[in-house]
């Protein structure tokens, strides 16, 4: 072809054989130096594998054709075109489109078989709603546990620290303490302190009453009155003396010795509701009397 000054160049045909091109000219004005050069070289000579595999499209063809035993009617060429070798009624077409099909048969061995992605098993039917095989039920089901179980001990933690200051102040409450630590300037802290004023106040009303000072002792009181409403509702003087008195005559006690019993059974059916101080000296009234 340079011989000649036609540019050419390959281009690989559907057969995958490489053919010559010419690059700016048209095919058709010079088929025919294209021809020559391909007798020349060499290049138009059909090699043994490629004959070999004509001859099986051809066999493939002619059965979809007329079928298996009958005699062939057409030959496959070079470049999957063909030419008839006896009369056969053939429908427009009918022999290319049996080329194509045949094709297709001739490549399946070479071609790699269709991967399948099963959500489940490849026996079960899939359906619109999601169905999980028995590994990724198994899978989800320890995912979703885990997380329940983080989501538990996050939720555990989380109470027990907010639950323990609270218990640390009604076990301080009920033993007595009238002085308790505060631990935190939150909602438990600020009770905390109003708990330890209003202790405070009433050994101050007890000292001003002593000492004759009832205008200061009335003052302090108004105090504990503000104080106590933010603090869980007391019982009144002669509330707590007759649950007192309930309380003494349901166990029997008749003299100082049974008052830390007295007091325990105070502590377990009163609570909050009377400070231990005040249960404390009204439980010595009634057992004095």
């Amino acid at each position: 072809m340079a011989e000649q000054g036609i540019a050419a160049g390959t281009d690989t045909s559907t057969s995958g054989r490489p053919a010559l091109a010419p690059l700016f000219t048209s095919a058709d004005l010079v088929s025919a130096q294209l021809a020559d050069c391909y007798r020349k070289s060499g290049a138009d000579v059909v090699t043994d594998t490629e004959r070999a595999a004509l001859a099986q499209l051809t066999a493939l063809t002619n059965a979809c054709l007329v079928g298996e035993a009958a005699e062939p009617v057409v030959t496959v060429l070079q470049g999957f075109a063909w030419k008839p070798i006896r009369q056969a009624r053939l429908d427009p077409g009918q022999p290319q489109d049996c080329i194509n099909q045949s094709r297709r048969k001739q490549l399946a061995s070479y071609v790699a078989p269709r991967a399948y992605l099963y959500v489940a098993g490849p026996a079960r039917q899939a359906g619109t709603v999601l169905d999980l095989s028995r590994a990724g039920t198994s899978r989800v089901a320890t995912v979703a546990g885990l997380v329940l179980a983080v989501a538990f001990a996050i939720t555990l933690l989380v109470g027990l620290r907010i639950s323990r200051p609270l218990r640390a102040l009604t076990h301080a409450v009920e033993s007595g303490a009238s002085d308790l630590p505060v631990r935190g300037r939150d909602e438990i802290g600020r009770l905390t302190t109003a708990f330890n004023d209003l202790s405070q106040r009433r050994e101050s009303v007890e000292l001003y009453r002593k000492g004759n000072r009832e205008d200061r002792a009335a003052a302090e009181e108004a105090e504990i009155a503000v104080i106590g409403r933010f603090l869980p509702a007391q019982l009144s003087e002669e509330e707590a003396q007759a649950k007192i008195r309930e309380i003494v005559a349901e166990t029997g006690a008749s003299s100082m010795k049974d008052m830390g019993r007295v007091m325990a059974l105070v502590k377990e059916r009163l609570g909050a509701a009377i400070e231990p101080a005040r249960a404390s000296a009204l439980v010595k009234a009634a057992l004095s009397a």
